[in-house]
């Protein structure tokens, strides 16, 4: 049987404070996470049947791409707009409607972009690219 899954349920959020303490970001549309790893070209000249061999260098957290209903004076969106006049590293939290209790991704993070889209004809939209630092932690 398959595990596949839909998003509905999902959310993303921004944290603050000391405990942190999460404020979903608010109609959420769309989540997308990248992350990668380098490879090292350790090729010498007996490599064997001259092909080229690799060795697994550092890991980059990638990036958070979400969009959203662009509501501007949204508590969730001021927050973003706050941390990326601050270039300030924050919080954030991620959350798969899978399982129970639900996936969570935890990982800080800095907002790098934020766009708004507003059409004459269809719904105001916003997207905001969070570049994360550090080992994202899944609980």
């Amino acid at each position: 049987m398959t595990q596949a899954f839909i998003g509905h349920g999902g959310d993303f959020e921004i944290g603050s404070g000391s405990p942190v303490s999460y404020m979903s970001i608010g109609e959420v549309t769309n989540i997308s996470r990248s992350s990668s790893s380098d490879a090292i070209d350790a090729t010498h000249m007996q490599s064997p049947d001259g092909y080229r061999e690799f060795i697994a260098g550092l890991a980059d957290p990638g990036e958070v791409t979400v969009e959203f209903n662009f509501i501007p004076n949204s508590p969730g969106y001021q927050a973003l707009v706050a941390a990326q006049q601050a270039r300030a590293t924050v919080p954030f939290r991620i959350t798969y409607p899978t399982g129970s209790p639900a996936t969570q991704v935890l990982f800080a993070g800095m907002v790098t972009g934020l766009d708004e889209t507003v059409p004459v004809d269809d719904k105001a939209t916003g997207s905001a690219t969070i570049k994360i630092t550090g080992k994202p932690e899944i609980v």
